[in-house]
């Protein structure tokens, strides 16, 4: 921050200099042990991630040049600094000295770190000071400096609140979703798919190939609908309670904002975490003559910017009516063929995972029977009885004699609860559904297919352009196709190989 220099009591015949000469900040990171600080210090200086824990013991500081391009085109220098928490002598003094800024790291797995957020706002304010140079000329002509501490409101320096192993919740919130949608299947809507792709006119006018002036908005419509209820985001529907909690400490603390990030993953969030925070401080800072109109900077846009490309990640749309009304038709199916083959995968990684954790295998790769054998060696070993197969719903589940129900051993039980009840409801929701969504996938191929044939007749630019985004599109559902017959090859034969498995 520029100094005040009507606060400021001078001495006659001195002059008096910035500390800061040029568009430099210091940066302070502050937050509990173990919450990452080190982690987003390294990935935003070195862009490197180390996955060991190791506590800081001294401070880590670095330079780094960062292009800024709003309000205007600038080359920030920035003085980064990770401090440690825990010293014999108390130097927060000396490292909270003319700081421009300061980054409040939360673990987003720990809701005590992000409610305790606002006591390092106190414990900087607490120990903060700011010192400027002054250069005294002597009369003997020498000349002597010092620095001196001025006076300055540390609550101007500005505060964001970031939430770090943003990855862990995303995987967290898409194994909710998973599950959700296991909870409801979409037989109604993949009979209505059906219907559709009938009924399907593939008729395309000359006028239809125009392009809209208004794709965006025709767009943000389309995956609008398809996407989400009632147009409505499930992210925000069910919003994790440490989202909720970080938005709610931002409030209540009077952060300048907060966001999400994830060290881990080198996918940008720490970068525009910090563009955010230098955007805020330039526009303070830089003359007026230099600003450019801005709006207002979204905190947020982290978050948002991972929401829309879920959203376009399945099917890419035009701005044609005609068009996008076909696409739309593809997006319930490829969408759910997607989910399902994400969620087996998902279900089938943990129980050979808690398999092997509990010594029923020797590998993470284990097959189904291997697993099973396994199971079935831990319970005959402990209670000499043997696994059972009973049918359930047009599927199965593996239980154990009744005689033998209190001698179960725990890891067995465990075990045989995430086949039940997790395994189990996959595969019976794969048995019932991709039947369906092969057949309109299927259905849906061959309307592309048409629909390829019926542009390539047109030879203009813009027909050609159309043609790619149906390759594409064409692409993406023989994919989906792909999925769920490797679902519905997977699930057939599981009945079967455990069965066969128990007999010996």
């Amino acid at each position: 921050m520029f100094l005040t220099l009507s606060r400021v009591n001078f001495i006659p015949g001195t002059v008096i200099h910035d500390i800061r000469n040029g568009l430099n900040y210091k940066i302070l990171l502050l937050g509990d042990s173990g919450v990452g600080k080190t982690s987003v210090f390294r990935r935003f200086a070195e862009n490197t991630f180390d996955p060991v824990h190791r506590p800081t013991k001294k401070p880590l500081v670095k330079n780094v040049f960062q292009k800024v391009n709003i309000p205007a085109d600038y080359v920030v220098s920035i003085s980064l600094w990770d401090v440690p928490i825990k010293e014999d002598i108390d130097m927060r003094e000396s490292y909270y000295r003319n700081v421009d800024a300061v980054i409040v790291v939360v673990d987003m797995n720990d809701p005590t770190s992000i409610k305790l957020a606002g006591t390092w706002i106190q414990d900087f304010v607490n120990n903060a000071t700011k010192t400027f140079t002054v250069t005294e000329v002597l009369p003997n002509g020498h000349r002597t400096t010092t620095v001196k501490k001025t006076i300055f409101n540390p609550y101007e320096v500005p505060f964001l609140l970031l939430g770090t192993k943003f990855d862990q919740i995303e995987d967290q919130m898409k194994e909710r979703r998973l599950k959700q949608m296991i909870q409801n299947p979409v037989l109604d809507s993949l009979d209505t798919s059906v219907a559709a792709v009938s009924n399907t006119d593939l008729v395309i006018p000359d006028s239809t190939i125009t392009h809209s002036d208004d794709t965006s908005n025709t767009k943000g419509e389309i995956i609008k609908k398809y996407y989400t209820n009632d147009g409505k985001d499930d992210r925000e529907s069910n919003k994790p309670e440490c989202i909720s909690l970080l938005e709610e400490t931002e409030i209540k603390y009077d952060f300048l904002g907060s966001m999400l990030v994830s060290a881990k993953l080198s996918d940008g969030s720490v970068d525009l975490a910090f563009q955010s925070l230098l955007r805020h401080l330039l526009d303070k800072h830089v003359p007026e003559k230099k600003k450019e109109p801005q709006e207002k900077l979204d905190m947020h846009q982290s978050t948002k910017k991972m929401r829309k490309q879920d959203r376009e990640k399945y099917l890419t749309y035009c701005g044609i009516e005609q068009l996008d009304e076909m696409f739309e038709k593809c997006y319930i199916p490829v969408k759910r063929a997607d989910d399902l083959d994400s969620y087996y995968s998902l279900i089938m990684k943990r129980f050979q995972q808690t398999c092997l954790n509990n010594g029923f295998t020797k590998t993470i790769r284990a097959s189904l029977e291997d697993c099973i054998t396994g199971i079935n060696a831990a319970l005959y070993e402990s209670s000499e009885v043997k696994l059972k197969v009973e049918e359930e719903d047009e599927f199965m589940k593996l239980v154990c004699p009744e005689e033998s129900s209190s001698n179960i051993p725990e890891a067995v039980d465990v075990t045989l609860k995430i086949f039940n009840n997790e395994y189990a409801a996959v595969c019976k929701t794969i048995l019932k559904e991709c039947p369906k969504l092969d057949e309109v996938l299927v259905k849906l191929d061959v309307l592309l297919e048409k629909l390829i044939e019926e542009l390539t007749k047109r030879y203009d630019t813009r027909a050609k352009r159309y043609v790619n985004i149906c390759l594409q599109n064409e692409a993406r559902v023989a994919f989906a196709k792909n999925q769920a017959f490797r679902c519905l090859r997977e699930v057939g034969n599981v009945k079967q190989k455990v069965t066969a498995t128990l007999m010996w």
